[in-house]
């Protein structure tokens, strides 16, 4: 069964509502704001709220806004991650019923010296806010809210982040890090055919510029002004920005794989200097429902209805995912061209699921028709699996697995 998608799955879908401003030169300061509804936090558990940000700076300053609503704070550790670093926020400390305020190193007061409700500006109880300093903004920050007693109950009604740090450039920049599966967010590698995401600055123009498909179906590799270069290809490009790229790998020979290929983004005739990346057959990336690379998987049930919490495929069915960077396809097709309906493009690859600790063998593997770069992958649920809300899923191909952190719902 094939599903037409009904949104292209390699556009970055921001979960967050940013706000940018403009400081001194080079400076800049965005605020992204928690997009969810009031979450309710579990009596002696976890809650996990995340902010996506897609903006590149070097990090010189972060305030937290946290709003939470509790019938003892005392109960709570609050702490903000961004990849390997976290801060403590608050250490059940405060005996107050809820609290919204703003985490800021420059406030005079530490908050479990006064531990207010209302709305004012504390130094954190813990760790220094300045640890983010000088790391990159992009990418996913966790606030995580521990409730460590029982009894008492609360819900987080919302957070927000602002950074403040440097992003302006006159010519295009990126990393290593920057270069990611416009899937999963992962860095390290990337697969011929693959749809992939550049972030940095001065990559292209400051309002976004979606590609559209010329009469024989091709996507542009010029676009505003911005051009990206993969081992000596123009590549095909879905959409760019100052701030991020969304493009095709060429597809290349897998007899020549792995390989270290050079990646330049060159806008307005100024080139930036080339970034060496590996190139391997397979790299396999989940979509993901809320577009962050993490969380809920983009499977849909067997009657074609979106997969979740609240609608778990049943045993015994058929499902689908959508899937990036599978690797090399029967016939082969051009870089940038839509695949059409016949020939369907089939993955060469060995394409298996991994639910739980259950093995799945794919049913069909190919290219997405009409979507560059897209796989749909089929595949069958065993009627005696094991069922739940939040059950782990991994898409393998020739051994590679795709990113972790990735659910899917099954009773």
């Amino acid at each position: 069964m094939l599903k037409a998608l009904t949104r292209a799955p390699w556009i970055l879908v921001v979960t967050v509502l940013l706000c940018v401003t403009a400081t001194a030169w080079g400076q800049e300061t965005i605020t992204a704001t928690w997009p969810g509804e009031p979450r309710y936090i579990p009596d002696n558990g976890t809650l996990f709220a995340e902010i996506f940000v897609p903006r590149t700076l070097e990090i010189e300053d972060v305030d937290v806004k946290v709003n939470i609503v509790h019938q003892n704070m005392a109960d709570l550790n609050i702490s903000l991650t961004k990849g390997l670093t976290t801060v403590l926020l608050v250490d059940r400390e405060c005996e107050t019923i809820g609290m919204n305020v703003t985490f800021d190193d420059e406030a005079a007061d530490r908050i479990g010296s006064v531990c207010p409700p209302g709305p004012f500006r504390y130094r954190t109880d813990g760790d220094d806010l300045r640890d983010f300093d000088g790391g990159n903004s992009y990418g996913l920050w966790i606030l995580t809210v521990e409730d460590k007693d029982l009894r008492e109950f609360g819900a987080l009604w919302g957070y927000s982040l602002t950074i403040t740090g440097t992003g302006e450039t006159n010519e295009p920049t990126f990393t290593f890090d920057g270069v990611t599966d416009a899937a999963s967010f992962a860095s390290g590698s990337v697969t011929p055919g693959e749809t992939i995401s550049i972030f940095g600055a001065g990559l292209g123009p400051r309002e976004p510029v979606l590609a559209e498909f010329n009469q024989m179906g091709e996507l542009p590799t010029e676009l505003a002004g911005t051009e990206v270069v993969i081992n000596g290809q123009r590549a095909p490009l879905f959409f760019v920005s100052n701030y991020q790229i969304n493009a095709q790998i060429p597809w290349i020979p897998p007899a020549v794989l792995p390989a270290t290929i050079p990646i330049s983004v060159t806008f307005q005739g100024v080139a930036s200097d080339a970034v060496q990346v590996t190139a391997q057959e397979n790299s396999p990336g989940l979509y993901s429902a809320n577009g962050t690379g993490a969380g809920q998987a983009t499977v849909y049930n067997g009657d074609s209805t979106l997969n979740g919490p609240s609608n778990p495929a049943l045993r015994g069915t058929s499902v689908f995912a959508y899937v990036n960077g599978i690797g090399p396809v029967s016939p082969p097709i051009a870089s940038g061209q839509a695949p059409p309906l016949e020939p369907l493009r089939l993955a060469t690859s060995e394409v298996r699921v991994l639910i739980g600790s259950e093995q799945i063998a794919s049913q069909w593997v190919g290219l997405a028709p009409g979507f560059v770069g897209v796989f749909q992958l089929n595949f069958a649920l065993p009627a005696d699996m094991k069922t739940g809300i939040d059950l782990p899923m991994y898409v393998i191909a020739n051994g590679v697995p795709s990113q972790s952190g990735m659910k899917v719902s099954v009773q």
